[in-house]
């Protein structure tokens, strides 16, 4: 039998449909890494947007993702007749998305392919729309801007209690390293020090330079740190930063900043997935390579 086809696609479809805008500021992300004058809305991009508007094509291709099926398996999939199937896979083959071999098997092209892998980043706006309504990820690099997709990979915290546990969580499992950026982490330098205890973790510690006095900035605090922690301690300042993360070496906790440009601690993007951990880990590298060594935390370990 043919397999059921991925809950992706109703996802999408219910992004494309309800989110159109979130789709054209994704496709045209401005005078740093887009166009400002729009040209990116073409009727090309507003025909694709069609053809990808309808919940039968999107479980279509979402289903050709795995592997070539014939036109009956696909009607069979999604429930639909031949003739609608039809229909469906001819307008996808005018767009270039889909192709049929000699053996009557239909399968995705390259540019269908492709297209599947950026739907998430469209997705992920309208699927936590609430979210971005109240907090102001423009503020990303542009580099990073395009790869917020992989925020869906990702659970979304909405609780501040469970922020703050899993935060703790994260810091008690950390084996190889330990890294922090942001204004605070809501967990005091003592504490952290007893859940990393002696398992020599490479910590790290990036925060602004207008963090200095928050619980991470002051010298009392890293030798709280230091108390029950022997492993190597890095700290670092920056004069701004736009998000705030928590990383091990498996997992990551992504904080956004709200529309006054603040840090929100009470809620979170986190988790173990691959994409959204890299995302993490290449921001506070960004940010890290952009730091300066603040130097009177190395007087504090002596």
């Amino acid at each position: 039998s043919s397999p059921r086809p991925s809950s992706e696609c109703s996802l999408t479809f219910n992004i494309l449909m309800s989110g159109l805008e979130y789709s054209v500021t994704a496709l045209s992300v401005g005078p740093e890494g887009g166009s400002p004058d729009g040209t990116f809305v073409t009727k090309e991009v507003t025909d694709l947007l069609f053809n990808l508007a309808s919940p039968v094509r999107l479980q279509q291709l979402y289903t050709m993702k795995k592997h070539a099926f014939r036109m009956t398996e696909l009607a069979r999939s999604t429930n639909a007749t031949i003739q609608e199937t039809s229909r469906h896979l001819a307008r996808m083959r005018e767009a270039g998305l889909i192709e049929k071999d000699a053996g009557g098997f239909y399968s995705l092209t390259s540019l269908g392919r492709i297209l599947l892998s950026v739907l998430p980043s469209i997705g992920v706006l309208p699927m936590h729309r609430d979210f971005f309504l109240m907090h102001d990820l423009n503020l990303l690099p542009t580099d990073f801007k395009g790869r917020i997709g992989a925020l869906a990979g990702a659970e979304f915290d909405g609780k501040a209690g469970l922020v703050q546990r899993r935060y703790e969580r994260m810091i008690s499992e950390a084996n190889e390293r330990l890294w922090i950026m942001g204004d605070s982490v809501t967990v005091s330098g003592e504490r952290i020090g007893q859940m990393l205890s002696n398992r020599g973790t490479s910590l790290r510690i990036l925060y602004p330079n207008s963090g200095l006095g928050t619980p991470l900035g002051p010298r009392e605090e890293l030798q709280n740190i230091t108390k029950t922690f022997h492993g190597q301690i890095e700290v670092r300042a920056k004069e701004r930063m736009e998000v705030g993360l928590v990383l091990n070496e498996r997992e990551a906790r992504f904080i956004a900043p709200d529309l006054a440009g603040k840090l929100d601690y009470n809620v979170a993007f986190g988790g173990s997935d691959s994409v959204f951990h890299s995302l993490c880990r290449d921001l506070f590298n960004h940010h890290w390579n952009g730091s300066r060594r603040v130097a009177y935390v190395e007087s504090s370990q002596r």
